[in-house]
């Protein structure tokens, strides 16, 4: 049985939203850059509304297994890591990842997926870079990165203890004008998207 027990309007437009069953919270972000966190239930007030951290737009948003805190991406090749008990922002940090420097020149990809480790300190992230990083958010350390997905772009990441699925699709209709426009000649040119599950 499927039976609604709260609801919520809420002014602004959600980029990104997750909820965690430990520490009963859900986390949007919006276009103002803020984290909107409520309690499931208490939804009608806040638990607090807080600057993200990021200054560009929030693709993803994943709250840590053990309900501690929260990781956000962005479309600029950044992610933060923030705590919901105040006595734990000093734990808070940002890095930049998902990132190619050629010469003189910074390419800066999105980062479009986060995914968890459950009861780990791992978590994992997915840009339009077509890589993966593996992550420890407590030493702050990258542990390991796959690469291996035909050029496409990481567009999403799932998995518990065992698994890590990847989706991964071509992503060049945002900078090819052609492809906006589908008809059958040009869909062919969009390469098919993948599924990859890593055992972890």
């Amino acid at each position: 049985t499927v039976t609604k027990v709260a609801h919520k309007s809420l002014e602004k437009k959600i980029f990104a939203m997750d909820f965690n069953e430990r520490s009963m919270k859900i986390c949007c972000t919006n276009p103002s850059n803020s984290v909107d966190i409520r309690d499931i239930r208490k939804l009608d007030k806040p638990y607090e509304i807080r600057e993200s951290g990021l200054r560009d737009q929030v693709r993803d948003i994943k709250i840590m297994s053990n309900g501690e805190g929260y990781a956000q991406s962005s479309v600029a090749g950044r992610v933060t890591m923030d705590y919901f008990d105040e006595s734990l922002q000093a734990k808070k940090y940002g890095f930049r990842c998902h990132r190619k420097n050629l010469k003189d020149i910074d390419y800066v990809y999105s980062v479009n997926s986060i995914c968890f480790k459950p009861n780990s300190n791992v978590f994992f992230s997915g840009g339009s870079d077509g890589k993966v990083s593996m992550w420890d958010y407590q030493l702050r350390k990258r542990l390991k990165t796959l690469d291996s997905f035909n050029g496409q772009s990481v567009v999403k990441l799932a998995g518990n203890k065992k698994y890590l699925v990847i989706a991964c699709s071509d992503d060049d209709f945002k900078t090819d004008p052609e492809l906006t426009f589908v008809d059958e000649v040009l869909a062919s040119k969009v390469l098919p998207s993948n599924l990859y599950v890593y055992r972890i």
